[in-house]
């Protein structure tokens, strides 16, 4: 919230690997009293309002789907219902996901910039990012949005990337670029013994903030995956750059391969 608060600080910001956990509880012992939906609630907007910034590059969920079994782990709707889930479908509680300045996108000035890679503390999850440290960091145009009349809606978007006709990625690390592929549950069995509107409204988001627009090769000039980043190449080219990380609890290969390779 302070750094969306900062117009001049998320321009110093080239790309953001962040690692969310939206049900972390981070208010205990500080007489904090948010409610769970409120705080969730805030959290999916946070996600949301770093669209106006940034592109998403990739994201964790489709190899999630993936490695999630419903069917033995949660038959007959055994499971627990998750903080944020798709109806009938998988949490998106945790998950992994990429973004790169819009700036970025377009034709650079040439400004120097700082590539920073952020492992957040484990109470906001972890993040990488890379950060500009000129005034206005990185001074390129802007990719066009559509206007809102033609922009999708929540609900299309969902479709799209829970579709049965969902094709996924052909790559297979555990980040990918592109809109994920969330198949629906083969049986359209619910693997949840509950079902809360807000928390299914909440996924929803969600999952469209991730795959409302997805980046092309074409926009990145080629991408870059490792483990649970997705890097836009486009970006990664700045002089003069920083890499910054934050809350590792243990061997630092994000901060490894950004030294190694950049």
């Amino acid at each position: 919230e302070q750094l969306l608060g900062s117009p001049e600080d998320l321009d110093k910001i080239r790309t953001l690997d962040v690692h969310l956990h939206f049900s972390f509880a981070d208010d205990a012992g500080t007489g904090a009293t948010t409610s769970e939906q409120r705080r969730l609630e805030q959290r999916v907007q946070t996600l949301e309002q770093l669209l106006g910034t940034f592109k998403v590059v990739g994201s964790s969920l489709e190899s999630d789907r993936e490695a999630w079994r419903p069917e033995q782990e949660c038959a007959k709707a055994s499971c627990p219902e998750p903080p944020v889930h798709l109806p009938k479908g998988m949490s998106v509680d945790q998950f992994a996901i990429s973004f790169v300045h819009q700036k970025l996108l377009g034709k650079s000035s040439g400004s120097p910039l700082v590539a920073v890679g952020a492992a957040a503390a484990a109470r906001e999850g972890s993040s990488s990012a890379s950060v500009g440290t000129g005034q206005g960091g990185a001074a390129a145009e802007l990719v066009k949005m559509p206007p809102p009349e033609r922009r999708p809606s929540v609900a299309d978007i969902v479709a799209r990337a829970t579709s049965e006709d969902c094709r996924p990625s052909t790559h297979s690390a555990s980040s990918r670029p592109g809109v994920p592929c969330l198949p629906p549950l083969e049986d359209g069995q619910d693997p949840w013994k509950t079902s809360t509107d807000w928390r299914i409204e909440l996924g929803e988001r969600a999952v469209a903030a991730v795959s409302a627009e997805a980046l092309t090769e074409k926009d990145c000039g080629r991408f870059e995956l490792f483990g649970d980043s997705t890097w836009c190449m486009n970006a990664m080219n700045g002089k003069d750059v920083l890499g910054l990380s934050y809350g590792i609890e243990e061997r630092d290969m994000w901060s490894e391969k950004m030294s190694n390779v950049f």
